[in-house]
């Protein structure tokens, strides 16, 4: 004989459901992004190669908002701006670097703070009287910036609510160091 499935009650108040840490520590992986509960805090570990870091791990506040509030950009640059400030999540968190990755990021940055040094002085000194060269100029330190930026990030949030952090850009050895949620 089979047990029998409770039978839901379609008038029954609606329950409310808190969502607790599948895994104890509250933080831990779901495919190739890592779940934190917002009072949980990532291992002391590299977040790239899961390497043990060394020094002292400093906190960063990161912001998500949902990627529907870019179409205001079609509209209004200032608008967009002006709306993100007020629609975005924020969070801190505490993602460990080891040495290597460490030295990486500052050199990646101090290159971006070079080439926007370099971009200041572009507009204050001509370099051709056709302009060409300013304009390379410009259009190379701007490139330089953007992929500064981009490289400069450790792991980037996909995700931000009131219970969970979803982040992305963890390296694949410190994805496998954390437990799994799912099967």
């Amino acid at each position: 004989m089979r047990p029998q499935q409770p039978v839901e009650n379609p008038w029954a108040p609606p329950v409310t459901r808190t969502l607790e840490a599948p895994i104890e520590g509250g933080v831990w992986r779901e495919g190739s992004e890592v779940v934190m509960l917002r009072r949980a805090e990532l291992p002391k570990r590299c977040v790239h190669c899961n390497a043990a870091v060394d020094g002292r791990i400093g906190k960063r506040r990161i912001y998500w908002h949902h990627l529907g509030w870019y179409a205001l950009l079609l509209l209004n640059i200032v608008l967009y701006a002006l709306v993100a400030i007020f629609v975005r999540q924020t969070a801190v968190i505490q993602p460990g670097l080891c040495t290597q990755h460490r030295r990486r990021r500052i050199a990646v940055l101090l290159g971006g703070t070079l080439a926007l040094a370099g971009l200041l002085g572009l507009t204050f000194v001509r370099l051709t009287h056709s302009g060409l060269g300013l304009l390379g100029g410009v259009g190379a330190s701007v490139v330089v910036i953007a992929l500064t930026a981009w490289q400069s990030r450790t792991v980037r949030p996909s995700l931000i609510d009131h219970q969970q952090i979803r982040l992305n850009g963890a390296g694949p050895a410190f994805l496998d160091s954390l437990p799994s949620s799912g099967p």
